[in-house]
């Protein structure tokens, strides 16, 4: 399956505005919202990735992630979570929004202190998406060629045990009024697709 990549998650949103640009001029705003985000969605499951939207908020899993263990055990899971934010509306993204998550099946939390959760010293390039309150803000814009990224990152919670080669990760979120649920699954091979649930 084809991954998402930052430049993909810009050139469908893109070919999207221009395919439905017309339209405003015809119908409402929200007729506009709802058709590029319907694009969205479908792309998405096409291309083999976890994507969805409220209206002209899109977001996606980008199917990039990190992993981080400890010998046989998995400790950390940090996926790359995108936004292409083409409202009117300043949104806000809080860590508590994610109501549930697991690996494997086994329930998992979103930590924002990797350090003192994991005892990983740092995610290096893999810039969290969450700050140190557990939110992220994403302003208002109709940039076509600006989407932002981020990692958030999972921990298996209390005694569970989950293999360093992890089979899937699932979690269920609110965003923009907008419940959704991803799934992320890991191929033998390493590689991963995701869908919407």
């Amino acid at each position: 399956m084809e991954m998402m990549t930052r430049r993909s998650f810009l050139k469908i949103t893109g070919a999207m505005a221009l395919a439905v640009g017309a339209a405003g001029a015809l119908s409402g705003c929200d007729a506009v919202d709802n058709a590029l985000g319907s694009f969205f969605q479908q792309y998405g499951d096409q291309k083999g990735h976890a994507a969805d939207s409220a209206g002209s908020f899109m977001y996606a899993l980008s199917n990039q992630y990190q992993p981080w263990s400890y010998g046989e055990e998995l400790v950390l899971l940090a996926v790359e979570f995108q936004v292409k934010n083409l409202t009117n509306e300043t949104v806000t993204f809080k860590a508590s929004d994610i109501t549930s998550a697991t690996i494997d099946g086994h329930k998992a939390k979103v930590v924002l202190d990797p350090k003192k959760a994991a005892n990983v010293s740092g995610l290096g390039k893999y810039t969290p998406l969450f700050d140190a309150n557990g939110t992220k803000t994403y302003g208002p814009g109709k940039d076509l060629n600006k989407a932002e990224a981020g990692y958030i990152c999972f921990q298996p919670e209390g005694e569970a045990h989950v293999n360093k080669n992890w089979s899937s990760l699932e979690f269920t979120f609110n965003l923009k009024g907008n419940t959704s649920t991803f799934v992320m699954n890991r191929n033998a091979d390493g590689s991963v697709t995701s869908a919407r649930k």
